[in-house]
């Protein structure tokens, strides 16, 4: 279903196969399964009636740390309905239970990007967050849980979680950082001999404001970037003459 449009035939399919989750009892790999199905599914009456059934399943089994980094990550399209909050519910009882592994993490915090930090989006937040002190957070991990948080307040929960991942961020160790303009290749820039690029060329019609790519690569090669601005200027009046 991941993969699919939400035509009717797939309307009809999430349908069938809720009526059979409510008469079948579902095993902790086909509810991760299930939910991480669904992470290109946009909120609708069938999506919320699908999760009702499988969070209604979820206390007879238990969870591993694989079965509930796959569930959180499918909610990644997901609204704060009733039925989703309930759902986390269930799934932060879990928890404790286990132990998350730096993906594990990065992938359940990724998929509440579309929420607001409800109650009970901040009590899994907190179950998460206990959990990080025990493992080494990889650059991966670190960006999807923090994307994740996007729609977030500043509230407790959330301070402590952005901390407890802060204090891991030194002990990444990166190459030097790379530039390049807006849109200018893919990958991490590097110059002709595979050097980090560091400079950029401007003249004299690229006056005004410029995008730019800002990018960091760890020693095991994982890359990532953010964008920026770069202003350039005619201080001395040479393009403008005034």
């Amino acid at each position: 279903v991941s993969q699919s449009r939400y035509s009717v035939e797939v309307r009809a399919l999430i349908k069938a196969i809720t009526r059979q989750i409510t008469v079948i009892r579902l095993d902790p790999q086909a509810i991760g399964n299930a939910l991480y199905g669904l992470q290109n599914m946009s909120d609708s009456a069938e999506i919320r009636a699908l999760i009702t059934a499988i969070t209604h399943q979820i206390p007879r089994v238990e969870l591993n740390a694989q079965h509930i980094g796959n569930a959180l990550y499918g909610l990644q399209n997901t609204s704060d309905s009733a039925e989703v909050k309930a759902l986390i519910t269930e799934i932060t009882r879990q928890i404790p239970k286990v132990e998350l592994s730096a993906q594990h993490i990065g992938n359940a915090l990724y998929g509440l990007q579309k929420m607001s930090d409800s109650v009970e989006v901040k009590a899994l937040i907190k179950a998460v967050t206990a959990q990080i002190s025990k493992v080494t957070l990889d650059p991966q991990a670190i960006g999807n849980a923090l994307y994740g948080l996007q729609n977030m307040s500043d509230s407790v929960e959330v301070r402590a979680l952005i901390k407890a991942i802060a204090d891991q961020i030194p002990e990444v160790k990166l190459d030097p950082q790379a530039i390049r303009k807006l849109g200018d290749g893919t990958g991490f820039p590097v110059d002709g001999i595979g050097n980090p690029k560091t400079m950029l060329q401007y003249t004299c019609p690229d006056l005004g404001k410029q995008a730019i790519e800002l990018w960091s690569r760890d020693l095991a090669g994982n890359s990532s970037f953010c964008t920026g601005s770069v202003y350039v200027l005619d201080n001395f009046f040479i393009v403008t003459g005034k």
